[in-house]
């Protein structure tokens, strides 16, 4: 069949085709204008202490952390949380209901995980998000470490308060003797003024390491720590549906269909309606 029969096929049912595509069109926007608008709200968590909280933190704890990163991204889903949510939100007892309208995904390259949710109402999707996250964030080793470090926390800072002196003291210390090492003549002086810098800087050396460990104890710094960092907020511009698109789709499935119909009855029209028609037959 030649170029010239295709375009007067479709040139003879062209008023099939508009027609199809019109009402087809028309059909998708009566339907999806009176659809109920879907919202979209999302939290975003930090795994473990994050650049923010520790800026000299190594290459394997931030592995360590996106690792785990993943494994909360299943667990987020999962019956324990959604049950919580549910539960904690007075939506009843199945956790069901939120099924399909969580997820939860890792923003690649980085130690953030954020859990998304859809919903009728953007104050509600935010709420669930933000449940969701707190629920996470309960199922984790997060909560514990929370309650061991409130319950020691006014100790724990008297030894940082108490080291920190220490180390202070100890610096000027050896400051001190440093001066003298530099005006000391004798050889067994130097020595000695030596052999006591060398004391106070392992001192030095270990309480820092101490003030460290207690530092990182109180501020929570762990590659399996969560915390919200941005907590999910009411968005009143909907996700869905989207209209236009939905129409345009219409329109196009339309229009390929009455294409496939009008080509279909050509070819089972065996009628002659042009001199082109009875040359064929012949």
């Amino acid at each position: 069949m030649a170029l010239r029969q295709y375009f007067s096929i479709v040139w003879r049912w062209l008023w099939l085709i508009v027609l199809a595509g019109s009402i087809a069109g028309g059909a998708a926007y009566l339907s999806t204008r009176g659809a109920t608008p879907i919202y979209q709200s999302t939290a975003t968590l930090m795994v473990g202490a994050g650049i923010m909280q520790n800026p000299n933190a190594n290459t394997s704890d931030i592995f360590i952390s996106q690792q785990l990163a993943e494994t909360y991204v299943q667990v987020a889903t999962r019956q324990p949380v959604l049950q919580g949510a549910v539960e904690a939100l007075g939506m009843g007892n199945d956790w069901n209901v939120l099924r399909g309208r969580v997820s939860a995904s890792i923003v690649q390259g980085t130690q953030l995980l954020q859990i998304s949710v859809i919903d009728t109402s953007p104050e509600s999707a935010a709420a669930i998000a933000n449940e969701v996250a707190h629920q996470l964030i309960l199922q984790s080793a997060t909560a514990e470490r929370d309650a061991e470090r409130n319950k020691h926390r006014a100790f724990v800072q008297q030894q940082i308060t108490d080291l920190q002196a220490k180390i202070e003291a100890a610096q000027t210390q050896v400051a001190d003797l440093e001066k003298q090492l530099g005006a000391a003549f004798s050889a067994r002086q130097i020595q000695d003024l030596q052999g006591q810098i060398n004391i106070l800087q392992n001192q030095i050396n270990s309480w820092q390491a101490n003030y460290a460990q207690l530092l990182n104890f109180l501020e929570g710094g762990s590659a399996n720590y969560l915390a919200v960092i941005e907590p999910a907020e009411a968005n009143t511009s909907p996700i869905g549906p989207n209209n236009r698109m939905n129409v345009l789709l219409a329109v196009m499935v339309g229009v390929l269909l009455a294409v496939g119909a009008a080509f279909l009855l050509e070819y089972l029209d065996d009628t002659i309606k042009s001199p082109d028609d009875l040359a064929a037959s012949v």
